[in-house]
């Protein structure tokens, strides 16, 4: 079964990163996204054709498409690139927040992200909305058994970066050049304790007492920019 993704961002993206089946579209005809289309053949309908509205929000900006199914990495692929950096996403549920830090991981050059199978969200249509199509510049690694997981990375030369309100490190007082494995915990519980064990580091941001925590998304990409990572 095809991805469906919708907005004009998106649909941009996806035409640069990866196969296009069908549009459907209510956008004027020289529109850049129509031209780049036509460009590539894509077959193009009036959006009243689409028939699987239930998958969709409301506001679908005037452009649908469907596009071949989302590509998942082996996490050998992800070793043999040998990143600087790597994204663990400790059971993420809300699919605006892992698409909002892919948005993030590509702005601060983090490409390659790990999720467990269990508990956490997955590419949707809106991952790759809330991305704003970053979701095609990363490579995403679903993995079942976590703690093999941390034991090969640790092997491969990783040291664990847990981010928690009670870390022992500020955010800024990290080593930038080490090669980490940046962990952010769930909405509301944070690391689960079995993984947070397994850290190298954990760090906090510091801010005013008067805020308790920050949103999952808005914690990653301040660590993301403090470690300055260019991978």
């Amino acid at each position: 079964m095809l991805d469906i993704i919708y907005g004009a961002n998106v649909v941009e993206m996806a035409l640069k990163h990866t196969k296009v089946k069908k549009i459907f579209s209510k956008l004027r005809e020289n529109h850049p996204i129509m031209e780049l289309a036509r460009e590539r053949n894509i077959p193009i309908f009036p959006i009243d054709d689409f028939q699987d509205e239930k998958r969709l929000p409301n506001d679908k900006q005037n452009i649908i498409a469907l596009i071949e199914p989302y590509k998942y990495y082996d996490i050998k692929e992800i070793l043999n690139d040998n990143p600087e950096t790597i994204l663990f996403l400790d059971q993420i549920q809300d699919p605006h927040n892992l698409g909002a830090i892919i948005r993030s991981a590509i702005a601060f050059g983090v490409k390659h992200i790990i999720l467990p199978k269990s508990n956490s969200a997955i590419i949707t249509p809106t991952v790759h909305k809330t991305s704003a199509g970053n979701t095609f510049l990363v490579k995403i690694s679903i993995v079942t058994s976590v703690q093999n997981i941390i034991k090969n990375l640790k092997q491969n030369g990783y040291w664990f970066l847990g981010l928690d309100t009670k870390g022992n490190t500020k955010i800024s007082d990290l080593d930038k050049k080490t090669k980490y494995v940046i962990v952010m915990g769930s909405e509301g519980k944070g690391i689960r304790p079995g993984i947070l064990k397994e850290m190298d580091f954990t760090a906090f941001i510091p801010m005013n007492s008067l805020v308790e925590s920050l949103n999952v998304s808005v914690s990653t990409a301040i660590v993301l920019y403090e470690l300055k990572i260019k991978n």
